[in-house]
């Protein structure tokens, strides 16, 4: 693993999603302009939640801070995090299994 290189304590607030996406339903995109949810498929967990939880993980994992905490974890910080789902969903225009993903941070 990486040295840690910024000794400061990051904080990473839940994600919010954007009012266009659904928190239940998978999406996906048939082409480059359409999308819709999956009928009969849903998230096994709220989709913000479970995307927060792998920002987290993935920040911890690349130890660039001292300590990521969440909105559960006592103590301070010295940066917060925050942002906003913009973009999730399953992406079928390519012909391959891929998962677009966008985060305004």
């Amino acid at each position: 693993p990486a040295a840690v290189r910024d000794p400061r304590v990051l904080r990473v607030d839940d994600l919010k999603l954007a009012a266009h996406l659904s928190a239940d339903h998978l999406m996906v995109a048939d082409g480059p302009v359409l999308l819709r949810p999956y009928p009969l498929e849903r998230w096994a967990g709220p989709l913000d939640g479970m995307v927060s939880e792998l920002v987290v993980a993935c920040l911890r994992r690349a130890s660039a801070f001292a300590e990521v905490k969440t909105n559960a974890d006592a103590g301070s910080e010295d940066l917060q995090l925050s942002g906003t789902l913009v973009e999730f969903h399953h992406d079928r225009s390519a012909g391959q299994v891929r998962v677009r993903m966008v985060l305004r941070l």
